[in-house]
């Protein structure tokens, strides 16, 4: 479906393709109410009768149009027009964030910090409005040539509140920058942008991703299980407080990340005007050792903590009376000796009682365990062999743990169209290997085969039902059926029937017309048809047309359509049967601007010849048979011809107007 030269909702000139994605297809166009170049998102037609993903691009979109901030690609309107489903943004000039990656290997980690606080700056908007991203990748985020940095595609963006996502459809794409939370399917917060931007730093300063793998799910697993190396490690010119700020981000265990994307915000700002600061620090709830922290330089304008302290003491110790600094020295001197003397004596006997306790308890349990191991009361705990738990349900594979004093956790969700659901497909560490008591075991649990409901293709062309099917990840097979009403070559019916629910991978019956059979054929409409699709179809059904042809005249016809044919629409007739047919033609004044245009319609496009017009411009505007324009646009000679494609397929057909003449009129 192309829309160049289209005008959709009266409003958007759809000027030219301008990028491709999974789900839609993004065009340039000029807002005729405002004046203004924006960007127009088009939902895939293959998508269009998907009723859940129609909804979901439409209120998810609206969700993204609340945000308004100058590192967020601004939405300005979302609607449907037909069977068409859009959205209209703000038009960026710029590079994607991974050609910019791809073009220079690595980012210097000043340039890299710079983006990456741009979109801390918008993500901390989204987040302060309930709007997760949910798809933070170098894909989505676009970066003009003064280095402003814009994040994009809010398209599996979600409020909050609303249920997370798994690892299937058109979120593989970006497993590379998947949080271990939404890898394994559980609750996606803020905290999971937080660590897809950690990720996106990673890869600007290194040039490479943390994680790898031959197929997503073993990339997923790596995010869950496996622990990157540093940025430092990679490239050694990264600063000490930026690969901290990298490591704190991409932290597994959501509370040991940022809090939030603001405190994540604030220490890029900081390593920018100090690289080798101390912060970004990690919680460690297993290490409690003490920690030197170095003091965070700050602006002049901004006192730390530190200091503020300082001044606090010294204001304390002015305060202190003349009374409290003319004390007897020598007596005060007496009485601090004394005290010293008694002082000590106490801590000598405190310190050899303590001693003498310790020692008692050590030699009584050394002896209570001596006599423990002789009398063998002391067992050994001893390994136990790890049990293969492929295609084992997750509630027997825990009783089968439990009992042997082992673990079970659940490290990823997928679908598998091999395993049942609720059974596993892998586990780490693997049989026969053997392990201590109170091991955890991380499986991988199978969802089952993913499902899809299978689309309606009887409207389609063999061709188009062919594709439809495979972008849902369908089979398919052929069969020819003889029809009286179907037209050879059109599609009869098919099995499974449209939104049957089945496993990814199906196989639908297609069965196609072969027509009626045994030398018959249905007559075709051919009224009001072109006279070139007229003789098309009267060879595609092996009929033939009897010439000369008949042309007579009728201005109130367009002009080069069938006026009469001699067979009625709908009759059974044989193959080889001669059609004869009365064509349109009308003499058109030499004078008229429309004299001598040729006006071609084939496959959904109209073709204007424009070079052989009697008037330099005309006003070009066509209708479907409800009135409504589908086109209105001044054209000029010098353009030569135009091709203007038609998307509305409802329409029974169309009217072409060159200065408010009708020229041709095309059934559909």
């Amino acid at each position: 479906m192309n829309l160049v030269g289209y005008l959709l909702g009266n409003r958007y000139e759809i000027l030219e393709k301008i990028g491709d994605g999974g789900m839609a297809t993004v065009y340039k166009a000029r807002c005729k109410l405002l004046n203004r170049y924006v960007a127009v998102k088009v939902l895939k037609e293959e998508y269009i009768n998907d009723a859940v993903l129609s909804k979901k691009f439409a209120t998810e979109a609206q969700a993204a149009a609340s945000l308004s901030h100058p590192n967020i690609v601004s939405i300005y309107d979302v609607g449907k027009e037909g069977n068409i489903s859009y959205i209209v943004m703000e038009l960026v000039e710029g590079k994607t964030l991974k050609d910019v990656i791809q073009k220079e290997g690595k980012l210097h980690w000043k340039k890299a910090c710079e983006i990456a606080y741009q979109i801390s700056q918008g993500l901390e908007h989204a987040h302060k409005n309930h709007i997760i991203h949910r798809d933070i990748k170098p894909q989505n985020i676009i970066v003009t040539e003064d280095m402003k940095v814009k994040v994009a595609d809010f398209g599996i963006a979600k409020a909050v509140s609303s249920t997370t996502i798994t690892m299937s459809g058109d979120t593989m794409g970006s497993v590379h920058y998947f949080s271990p939370e939404h890898a394994k399917g559980s609750v996606t917060t803020e905290k999971s942008d937080i660590y897809s931007l950690g990720i996106v730093l990673y890869e600007m300063l290194t040039g490479v991703l943390p994680f790898n793998g031959e197929s997503p799910v073993s990339i997923a697993l790596k995010h869950v299980q496996e622990e990157p190396k540093m940025p430092s490690d990679i490239e050694i010119t990264v600063p000490f407080s930026v690969n901290n700020i990298v490591m704190k981000a991409i932290q597994k265990d959501p509370n040991l990340r940022y809090q939030s994307i603001s405190d994540m915000s604030l220490d890029l700002s900081l390593a920018l005007n100090d690289p080798n600061g101390n912060y970004a620090k990690i919680k460690d709830y297993d290490n409690f050792a003490t920690q030197k922290i170095e003091p965070i330089k700050l602006d002049n304008n901004t006192k730390n903590r530190q200091q503020r302290v300082n001044e606090l003491f010294d204001e304390r110790k002015s305060d202190v009376s003349n009374e409290d600094r003319i004390l007897d020295t020598d007596k005060f001197k007496a009485r601090g000796d004394s005290a010293k003397v008694s002082k000590a004596k106490k801590k000598k006997k405190f310190r050899r009682f303590i001693f003498l306790t310790i020692l008692g308890i050590l030699l009584f349990c050394g002896f209570f365990y001596a006599g423990l191991y002789v009398t063998g009361a002391l067992d050994r705990v001893e390994d136990v062999v790890i049990p293969d738990l492929t295609n084992v349900t997750v509630e027997n594979a825990t009783a089968q743990l439990e009992s042997m004093g082992l673990k079970l956790e659940i490290a990823a969700q997928i679908n598998d169209p091999e395993i049942p659901a609720n059974s596993i497909i892998s586990q780490d560490p693997k049989n026969p290997m053997t392990t201590k008591p109170g091991k955890v075991i991380q499986v991988v649990v199978s969802k089952g085969p993913e499902t899809v409901n299978v689309p309606d293709v009887t409207k389609l062309e063999l061709d188009d039902a062919i594709f439809v099917l495979e972008q849902k990840g369908l089979k398919y097979e052929t069969y020819e059926e003889t029809s009286l009403e179907i037209e050879k070559g059109q599609i009869i019916r098919q099995k499974p029937e449209k939104d049957e629910v089945v496993q990814s991978g199906t196989t639908v019956a297609i069965y196609v017309s072969s027509g009626i059979g045994d030398g018959k054929v249905k007559m075709p409409k051919l009224t009001e048809r072109t006279e070139e699709d007229a003789i098309k179809i009267i060879q595609t059904n092996n009929l033939k047309l009897k010439e000369p042809i008949v042309y007579k005249s009728n201005k109130d016809r367009p002009n080069n359509v069938v006026l009469s044919q001699s067979i009625p629409e709908g009759s059974i007739i044989d193959e080889g049967t001669v059609i004869t047919l009365e064509i349109n033609k009308i003499s058109v004044d030499t004078d008229s601007p429309i004299a001598n245009t040729d006006i071609k319609y084939n496959d959904g496009t109209v073709a204007i010849d424009l070079s052989k017009m009697s008037a330099e411009t005309v006003n070009i505007k066509i209708f479907n048979d409800t009135k409504r324009i589908l086109y209105d646009k001044d054209c000029t000679k010098s353009q030569g011809s135009v091709e203007i494609t038609i998307v509305d397929t409802t329409t029974k057909y169309i009217e072409v107007y060159v200065d408010n003449n009708i020229a041709a009129r095309f059934s559909r």
